[in-house]
């Protein structure tokens, strides 16, 4: 396993998905570099949750 202190950072190319650990402001912050990454899906865990990443199809 991988931690990448930014999404930006990371060489690696995600396949699927991805785990994000941060909370929901921390979370809205990235929300470009999610989408940018184009995860089939991203799995907030808890603590991260967040309905506006959720409404923008980034789940």
């Amino acid at each position: 396993d991988l931690l990448f202190c930014k999404i930006e950072s990371s060489e690696v190319k995600i396949d699927n998905s991805f785990s994000l650990y941060v909370g929901p402001e921390r979370g809205m912050a990235l929300l470009k570099d999610m989408i940018d990454l184009k995860p089939e899906r991203v799995i907030m865990n808890p603590g991260t949750e967040s309905d506006e990443i959720e409404e923008r199809r980034i789940k």
